[in-house]
């Protein structure tokens, strides 16, 4: 069905939205699946105030959504229709009532046929004339010519919904399906350690095939079910093992390599029970390569693959029916490229890349195209052709999505579905006593303190896009800063010193944004990774790209527009507006504070967490997390003497430190489930 809705003819069947402009061209966009269902809903519907509920029944099909999840679709569908909701032209909110479809809707009539002109190329109707029965022929062979060379190919089906395989009470992670598609093997961390289990898929048993005290995970099937090959890794070990089952029984356990301590790699078998793909790092840490191992010989070789760039090679999926790999690789500008890899020949062949901040790439069940999922936060599952084009949202969710496989026997793709709710506090610094600062039901992060005192911005996904938000610490009033842009996902946040700007950090870029207005201005420079970013001064940028043989200081202007670099003396600099409170790091970690570079005496191995600071100095006291046992803790540190832990967590939140209080974000829940998608 195809309706006229103001200057836009929605298709339903296309999903899709097309927009003549005033020069004549027509604009055309793909909608997502969930948009263009509530979209054609209320065509079906014009002028009617529909209920939330009722929505929910209609598009969702009461599936357990929360009101966050509808409040997004339809601020989507309000963004692709150009909808101002506070002078709504489109979709009229009633508070406490529902939604109404204000904007004049027809249906349209099947399309006439259509032919081009050789005049003037324009599209125009013409009645059926007849043809001589050769150029008939002719056309008929021509077409059949295209056809049969170019196979092109199928459009993937979009999803109609999903069914959870584990709704355990922790966090369910790293799924893989058995072939005959009856068993589950997945991980969940358990006292610090990631354990792994098997549940039969139709009898819902569920048993733990690790012990106490190590990592086990990633695990992978066999293609005959018979096996399956898991990684071990514990203090002093890292190995890869395989296991025999027999129902839900381990009857062989064996270790099948041995890997360098610290080594957590990913393994997957190939085509053949006897042979295996994993990624491997040196005992230093990343970048990680690819490897084949065949067996019984225990022998491995290092197979062509990209140039290794920041944790180097470690997503990468084996094709459903030949022996070639797909390898998902950041570049040198850190956008996520796409190779093949022929494992029969060793031959690697590049297809394409995004500009977009995406991950997990696997092939799809056809092996025909690429399955990725969306940008941060993930809620799709997004399908490109082998040359990243026909760009198809083939599922969206409620909740983020990671860590996509195929489920070759049911015809699905299984995935990791999660809510993240982090909430910002505040922690004395004299009692250690906490007190709620920013709260949502979504994951509020990167929390900084502006150097007046008088404000903190977060980042926050709770209008349905990541954005910055800042909160008055005096009134408590809140706002959001920003409005969707792409690319924007920061993994730090930084006032200027003169509290008038903030600095994000992407992938490879730097975005400057203005705290009254919102405005971004992306620097003018090489996108490459940046880490450990700070305000020299008011106009003044300082942070740090990698070099030949480690880090090297970098400062922008931001009058001018220009580059300027710091000797090779220092790896980081985190400047402060108080000079007294600047901190040096050298390429060894050793740390040096003030405007004299004094020793503080502290060495740390992780300076840099998550391309951001993990270390702030506050008069003689140092701020600072560090990894240990499988938790992050976190430090207050006297300049020269005893250190005091103040609290732990399961990863390295943002920190801003004033003179009373300590702001991070906590984790308030995390909820991760595996998917399977329903056709």
């Amino acid at each position: 069905m195809r309706w006229k809705i103001r200057q836009f003819i929605f298709d339903e069947k296309e999903q899709a939205l097309h927009e003549k402009n005033a020069d004549g061209t027509e604009k055309t966009v793909q909608l997502e699946p969930l948009l263009a269902e509530v979209l054609t809903y209320f065509c079906l519907n014009p002028d009617k105030t529909i209920s939330r509920d009722e929505l929910v029944d209609a598009v969702w099909e009461a599936r357990a959504i929360t009101d966050n999840a509808v409040n997004r679709v339809i601020a989507k569908l309000r963004k692709q229709l150009g909808d101002d909701p506070k002078s709504p032209q489109f979709i009229a909110t009633y508070p406490k009532k529902g939604y109404r479809f204000i904007a004049p809707v027809s249906e349209l009539a099947a399309e006439s046929v259509v032919e081009t002109t050789a005049a003037d190329g324009e599209m125009q109707a013409k009645p059926h004339s007849s043809k001589p029965m050769m150029v008939f022929a002719l056309f008929i062979i021509a077409a059949f010519a295209v056809m049969y060379f170019q196979q092109p190919t199928k459009p993937e089906p979009t999803v109609k919904g999903t069914e959870f395989l584990t709704r355990g009470g922790g966090q369910e992670f790293q799924p893989s399906v058995s072939p005959d598609g009856n068993q589950l093997l997945y991980t969940t961390f358990e006292d610090n350690f990631l354990q792994l289990y098997l549940k039969n898929l139709t009898t819902q048993e569920t048993v733990k095939l690790s012990e106490a005290g190590a990592h086990h995970g990633p695990a992978d099937w066999s293609d005959s079910g018979k096996y399956i090959a898991y990684l071990y890794t514990d203090q002093e070990s890292c190995e890869l093992r395989r296991l025999t089952l027999d129902g839900m029984k381990i009857t062989v356990q064996e270790t099948i390599h041995y890997c360098p301590k610290n080594s957590y790699g990913k393994v997957i078998f190939t085509h053949d029970d006897n042979k295996l793909l994993y990624a491997e790092a040196s005992e230093v840490g990343p970048p990680y390569s690819i490897y084949e191992l065949t067996l019984p010989a225990g022998t491995s070789r290092r197979v062509s693959q990209p140039e290794l760039i920041l944790g180097g090679n470690t997503q990468f999926d084996l094709h459903p029916t030949e022996d070639k790999l797909l390898i998902s690789s950041p570049d040198a500008e850190q956008w996520l490229a796409f190779f093949t890899l022929d494992l029969k020949r060793d031959k690697l062949t590049q297809m394409f890349r995004l500009n977009e901040y995406m991950c997990c790439a696997i092939w799809n069940l056809r092996g025909d195209r690429v399955i990725v999922i969306g940008e941060h936060p993930a809620y799709d599952l997004i399908s490109f052709d082998l040359e990243g084009g026909d760009r198809q949202i083939i599922h969206s969710a409620s909740h983020r999505i990671s860590t996509p496989i195929r489920d070759d026997h049911t015809g699905g793709y299984v995935y990791v579905g999660g809510i993240y709710n982090r909430d910002i506090i505040s922690l004395e610094r004299a009692d250690d006593s906490q007190e709620l600062v920013a709260a949502s039901s979504v994951d509020d992060r990167l929390v900084t303190l502006a150097p007046n005192g008088k404000m903190i911005a977060y980042m926050s996904d709770k209008s349905g896009q990541d954005e910055v938000w800042l909160q008055s610490l005096e009134d408590h009033q809140e706002r959001k800063l920003t409005s969707g842009s792409s690319h924007s996902h920061y993994y730090d946040l930084k006032w200027s010193t003169d509290s008038k700007r903030l600095v994000g950090v992407t992938i490879n870029e730097l975005h400057v944004v203005d705290a009254e207005t919102g405005e971004r201005q992306k620097l003018d420079i090489p996108q490459t990774e940046i880490r450990g970013v700070s305000w020299f001064d008011a106009n003044t940028l300082s942070y740090s790209v990698a070099v030949k043989g480690g880090w090297q200081v970098h400062y922008y202007d931001l009058r001018t527009n220009t580059v300027s670099i710091e000797n090779r003396s220092w790896a980081y600099i985190r400047y402060a507006s108080d000079m007294k409170n600047t901190l040096w790091f050298s390429e060894t970690g050793e740390l040096f504070s003030g405007e004299g570079r004094e020793p503080t005496g502290l060495t740390l191995s992780n300076p840099i967490v998550g391309r951001k600071f993990a270390v702030e100095k506050q008069g003689d006291q140092l701020f600072y997390w560090q990894f240990e046992n499988g938790k992050w803790a976190f430090y207050e540190h006297a300049v020269g003497g005893e250190k005091e832990l103040l609290l732990q967590a399961d990863g390295m939140p943002a920190f801003a430190v004033a003179d009373d209080k300590i702001y991070l974000s906590t984790l308030k829940s995390h909820s991760a489930d595996i998917y399977r998608t329903v056709k």
